[in-house]
């Protein structure tokens, strides 16, 4: 009962990830009140948003952009001795984390938009430290916002072209802006940590300590009226992130019905934006509202939810993470990346070499020619392997990997399926016929190796926008 609380509480419309991007253009600029006074006026008011010094891909003009949407939740600001401080603080003090992100990619010429939820559990390396480290994806954020914008493509292998933040502390602000959210609850809800306390089912306009206490709640407990019993949510940190996903659904659910042509309300919320949302150097007024313009005047057909293949993983430490499931992921990704769902990249490769021609200091060179032409670059064999051709080993259903690491050799090689080995991660062993990598590959036989197992040609998990099973949501229960 409890796995299901965890995602009912809301109104079923759009889902959240259209709405804190629908929420940024409302907010920054209220579309920066472009139809209420006037484009000089909506550069004047984007004009104050906060422009973040990060480097980022650009885009061909025209060409589908990739924007990393973040939500921070900074302790630097906090009061301590505030009355909310304990909901922000959580016993910890300064720093700063990501408790939500998002990916969307907006396609301009299609008005295609695909949503892409990132875990802040996530189990990564982070770029420039130990590669035998990993860490959170959400702890890549307390390292700067380069960082953070490096490590989401470095794990997920797909370009960021444009940067958005948004001060979760900031959402308090526009609570009271839009004089609270409506949240449907089922049943009652308690967190004695974070204050949360919901008598019992029906809908609450939670004011902005309440909306904290809720979107802060890590100990949440619902009532059974079956048994009588409190049961305690054990969706942990997924389960506090959809709660923040649910409550910025409702709170921009809220603000969009609102009469925003009342200039004060309009230019109190364009206010809130101003002061919480940061963007980067690029991104322009009109990107601002292209963005906004796709989200709004999308429906159904045009925007496409999709989620990572994650497991869940036990550190040595004895903390529950979560681990991407890369060949079951390359799908998803690939849509970000712009290639076909079944295609894949050398950046999701991881190639070992192994010297089976004899050749000094042939396996390492190899290996270095391969990383630079984009793979992921292994480890070199400690001992040589003679064979008699060269050779690409590849885990069952991963042909497709050793193709593409085969296609980059001048000389071809021969697939050999080996079951002791990953997906996605082949072993290449070079022999006397072997000559040297090319840095682009050969084009791929038609049909394409490896079409009767590949993981990469398994459907996506992709979901279109809507009520449907896993998306929060009552049906027929509304708020208004």
């Amino acid at each position: 009962m409890s796995d299901r609380r965890a995602a009912r509480a809301t109104k079923p419309r759009r889902t959240w990830p259209q709405r804190i991007v629908i929420g940024t253009g409302i907010l920054v600029a209220g579309t920066c009140a472009l139809t209420a006074t006037g484009l000089a006026y909506g550069a004047w008011k984007f004009g104050q948003v906060e422009h973040y010094e990060v480097e980022l891909v650009q885009a061909a003009d025209g060409a589908p952009e990739n924007f990393l949407i973040v939500g921070s939740d900074s302790r630097d600001a906090v009061d301590p001795d505030s009355a909310d401080a304990d909901i922000f603080l959580n016993g910890e003090s300064g720093g700063e984390r990501s408790d939500s992100m998002m990916v969307a990619r907006l396609d301009p010429s299609s008005r295609q938009v695909d949503l892409l939820s990132v875990p802040r559990d996530l189990w990564v390396t982070i770029p420039g430290g130990d590669p035998d480290e990993h860490h959170r994806i959400n702890e890549a954020f307390a390292g700067g916002r380069q960082q953070l914008i490096e490590t989401v493509e470095a794990n997920l292998g797909i370009p960021i072209h444009h940067y958005v933040e948004v001060d979760f502390q900031g959402f308090k602000e526009l609570v009271a802006a839009i004089d609270g959210v409506p949240t449907y609850f089922d049943t009652a809800w308690r967190d004695t940590n974070s204050g949360l306390d919901i008598k019992g089912e029906g809908c609450v306009t939670l004011n902005p300590e309440q909306a904290l206490a809720y979107a802060r709640a890590r100990h949440l407990q619902f009532y059974d009226p079956e048994t009588g019993e409190w049961d305690s949510d054990p969706t942990g940190d997924l389960g506090r992130m959809n709660r923040q996903q649910i409550l910025v659904v409702n709170a921009i659910d809220e603000a969009v019905s609102l009469q925003l042509a009342n200039p004060a309300r309009l230019n109190r919320l364009i206010n809130v934006g101003v002061d919480n949302v940061g963007v980067d150097p690029g991104f322009t007024l009109d990107d601002m509202v292209a963005l906004a313009k796709a989200f709004a005047n999308s429906n159904s057909e045009d925007v496409v939810r999709h989620s990572l293949e994650v497991e869940d993983y036990r550190t040595d430490g004895g903390a529950a993470v979560l681990t991407l499931d890369a060949a079951a992921s390359q799908p998803v990704l690939n849509v970000y990346r712009g290639l076909p769902a079944d295609a894949i990249s050398e950046s999701t490769v991881t190639v070992d070499v192994v010297n089976g021609s004899g050749v000094d200091g042939q396996a390492q060179a190899v290996l270095d020619a391969l990383g630079a032409s984009g793979f992921v670059a292994g480890e070199v064999g400690g001992d040589t392997m003679a064979v008699p051709a060269t050779e690409v080993h590849y885990a069952p259903g991963s042909e497709r990997a050793a193709d593409l690491v085969a296609r980059h050799l001048t000389a071809g090689a021969t697939l050999v399926e080996d079951d002791g080995l990953d997906p996605f991660q082949v072993t290449l062993i070079t022999g006397p016929d072997f000559t040297t990598v090319q840095q682009a590959a050969r084009p791929p036989a038609d049909p394409a190796p490896g079409t009767g197992g590949d993981p990469s040609s398994t459907s996506t998990t992709s979901t279109t926008i809507g009520h449907a099973a896993g998306d929060p949501g009552v049906d027929g229960i509304d708020c208004e």
